[in-house]
């Protein structure tokens, strides 16, 4: 269990972080959301003491964080980030090595652990373990990112928008592993978006930031049924637009396919380049999406005239 005490960050006279009261339970899916600048980050670096506290306390199975070793309380977190970092000299088996070879594991241990870790994010050891990350897809690498911050079997994952740099169709697919990863491994994740869509399929419960304070925590479902004020109905109804709802039935010429799920910030980054796309959901296009007809709904959305449909 993981419990934040009165917990406020201050970096001169901004703060950051005010007052954070919230308990996460052992094998738990917690997914930290909000806009930019909300203090999601900052909270995972304070939970593995990338950086200081200004006040409160952070405790895991009751033990104030502050009174554990730096090394051992960050080995027993597994992090994840956006930028992947993995070592571009080492082989991807060297990369997910790193932290046993560290703690002094044998080399039959560690040999033992990559293969579990690559079989468990679906690249076959066999094939990928002698590969170097420049020969691998984006979405690989995070899969390798994944299995590295897994190697020494932590208890704590971290991961801080690992999948916002992917293409929708690798992110969906990523988003979909890691809940398959979870149902094996059960650990306690804490997971960083700025995405509610993608904040709504992986929890098991949201804590919803504004300015450094919570403004919602609970299921997917009590996010739905009960948005506690304004800012969370607003943040629910903003991020909840999908590419299905600007989609035309029917499929013409050749374009890039997205799933039917993509939110309108990936949709609008990909209508910069082209002037269409598929859209496609269970592995078949089921819709179009033209850019002047999508930029006129979203208009139509964004002054307040109703549901974009």
């Amino acid at each position: 269990m993981i419990r934040f005490k009165h917990v406020s960050k201050r970096y001169g006279d901004q703060e950051v972080l005010s007052d954070l009261n919230m308990t996460i339970q052992k094998g738990e899916f917690l997914v930290l959301v909000g806009p930019s600048g909300c203090g999601k980050t900052t909270t995972l670096k304070l939970m593995n003491r990338l950086i200081p506290l200004t006040g409160g306390s952070i405790e895991i199975d009751e033990r104030n964080i502050e009174t554990l070793e730096v090394e051992s309380l960050r080995w027993n977190m597994g992090y994840v980030l956006q930028q992947i970092a993995l070592f571009p000299h080492m082989t991807i088996e060297e990369n997910i090595a790193l932290v046993p070879q560290m703690k002094k594991w044998s080399n039959e241990q560690i040999k033992t652990r990559v293969q579990e870790l690559m079989a468990l994010v679906g690249l076959p050891y066999e094939e990928y373990h002698q590969r170097y990350p420049d020969a691998l897809s984006g979405g690989q690498q995070q899969r390798i990112g994944v299995a590295r911050a897994l190697a020494a079997d932590p208890d704590i994952l971290l991961m801080d928008e690992p999948f916002s740099a992917l293409d929708p169709l690798s992110r969906e697919k990523l988003q979909d592993e890691l809940l398959d990863i979870q149902a094996n491994i059960q650990k306690t994740i804490v997971f960083v978006t700025h995405d509610m869509n993608e904040a709504l399929k992986l929890a098991d419960r949201i804590c919803l930031l504004n300015d450094g304070a919570i403004e919602q925590m609970g299921t997917p479902q009590q996010f739905y049924e009960t948005p506690k004020n304004d800012f969370v109905k607003q943040f629910m109804q903003r991020k909840k637009v999908t590419v299905k709802q600007l989609m035309k039935p029917g499929i013409s010429m050749e374009a890039p396919t997205i799933p039917s799920s993509t939110d309108v910030e990936e949709l609008l980054h990909l209508l910069t380049n082209t002037s269409l796309v598929h859209v496609i959901e269970n592995g078949q296009k089921i819709g179009t999406i033209e850019r002047e007809h999508a930029f006129r709904q979203l208009g139509h959305y964004l002054d307040g005239r109703g549901d974009v449909s």
